[in-house]
């Protein structure tokens, strides 16, 4: 279920990134919190010594994107179907 709370928050950066107005007031916050989730991804993945990083890559440049208020066209895909994904394992697991 934690899972699927941190998925809220791909999908709610993927719509920051699809429409750069939504949402101008929580920008910040919502870097700031992609920042930290992407950071812990990759420092988890640096001490389990499988650096995988391709998830925790999409969330920094994710939190990046938005903190500095630019996007790449289809970059917002990215984020909502691993937001999705990432949703609906959480919430079907438990």
């Amino acid at each position: 279920m934690f899972l699927a709370l941190i998925a809220l928050l791909d999908i709610i950066a993927g719509i920051m990134l699809m429409f750069p107005g939504f949402g101008e007031s929580i920008a910040f916050y919502v870097a700031l919190l992609m920042l930290i989730k992407s950071l812990s991804s990759l420092l988890g993945g640096m001490l389990d010594s499988t650096f995988i990083f391709g998830l925790g890559l999409i969330d920094l440049l994710a939190a990046l994107m938005i903190f500095f208020n630019f996007t790449v066209p289809w970059f917002w895909l990215l984020l909502l179907l691993k937001g999705t994904y990432s949703f609906l394992i959480g919430f079907l697991s438990g």
